[in-house]
């Protein structure tokens, strides 16, 4: 039984934040195995190839062989993925062992519950000896922090650390933090209408004069194939009209544009508000600096819906 379906139906979250966090660290770690063959990282190469085509420097090859190339950055995010039954997802169509317990989510069918919505992280690249050779991999995920915020919303970190762990490995070859964030209320307005509802609203800039700027549009077909690619049924990105692009693909746009720049060494990010499906010439802004480098997205109106800073191993001249 999931732990979806052991919560309570209450309509927002209402627990003590000691009991949430008593009742969610000791959940079971995951432990994942995935075999790192060339495909689902040329297929995630050629949806950002059609979803940023100023960012395309070279095709990637489905050749498998000893001498395959090295797992780019932001591909873990097409291997390792979840593998609970279909029918013990939570109702929003995501893991159920990452909700608070007596907390109720929305779906289709009952949009009056709370969301799932992915807040940020943090990802390291510490070892490159992930080949796509098809060699056997493996992620060990695990709830890493809670924190229950003023007004109720809870704030869940997973801790996941990809690696050959069958053969001895203490260390990550990448580590990764994902925050996840499960609120009661979520506003619906799109942003490019919000000054229509707010004429107070305020659209926030770029923190300063970016280096390259890289434009893309998110289209529904660009969502769903890469839902299909990391086996995510989250409902919130298959509304064709109103679908939220994911966390994980924002982090893959991020580490897009840093790459053809140099090698990435690791990234922090932060979402600031939801990008839309839709949103005419987004674009993802990268500022060059000496270790550390700014990296942001904006939506069509130039206001920053996500935030990150990169450590660069090495820059292109």
């Amino acid at each position: 039984m999931s732990w979806q379906q052991q919560s309570a139906p209450l309509r927002c979250f209402s627990s003590k934040p000691d009991d949430v966090r008593a009742l969610m660290l000791p959940r079971p770690d995951k432990h994942i195995d995935d075999y790192l063959y060339p495909q689902n990282s040329h297929l995630l190469t050629t949806l950002l190839n059609d979803l940023m085509p100023s960012t395309i420097e070279s095709s990637s090859s489905l050749v498998t062989s000893p001498a395959a190339g090295k797992l780019p950055p932001g591909a873990h995010n097409v291997y390792f993925p979840l593998q609970t039954r279909t029918s013990l997802l939570a109702c929003d169509g995501a893991d159920a062992d990452h909700v608070p317990p007596a907390f109720k989510l929305a779906t289709p069918e009952d949009p009056m519950g709370g969301r799932r919505l992915w807040g940020g992280g943090r990802v390291d690249f510490l070892r490159d000896d992930m080949h796509l050779d098809g060699e056997r991999a493996s992620c060990m995920e695990r709830i890493a922090d809670v924190r229950v915020k003023d007004g109720g919303n809870v704030w869940v970190d997973l801790e996941r650390r990809y690696g050959h762990h069958e053969h001895g490995q203490r260390e990550p070859s990448i580590l990764e933090r994902r925050t996840l964030i499960f609120v009661d209320k979520v506003d619906e307005t799109p942003r490019r209408k919000m000054k229509e509802v707010d004429p107070d609203f305020v659209i926030y800039p770029g923190p300063t004069q970016p280096t390259a700027t890289y434009q893309f549009t998110p289209t529904a077909t660009h969502l769903f194939t890469f839902s299909a690619l990391t086996q995510n049924a989250h409902f919130i990105h298959l509304d064709r009209k109103n679908a939220l692009v994911h966390g994980p693909l924002m982090q893959c746009i991020m580490l897009r544009a840093l790459s053809r720049h140099g090698d990435v060494a690791s990234l922090e990010y932060r979402n600031l508000a939801p990008l839309m499906v839709g949103e005419v010439d987004a674009a993802v802004c990268v500022k060059k600096g000496k270790d550390t480098w700014d990296v942001w997205i904006e939506d069509g109106q130039g206001g920053m819906v996500a935030r990150g800073k990169a450590q660069m191993k090495s820059a292109k001249v």
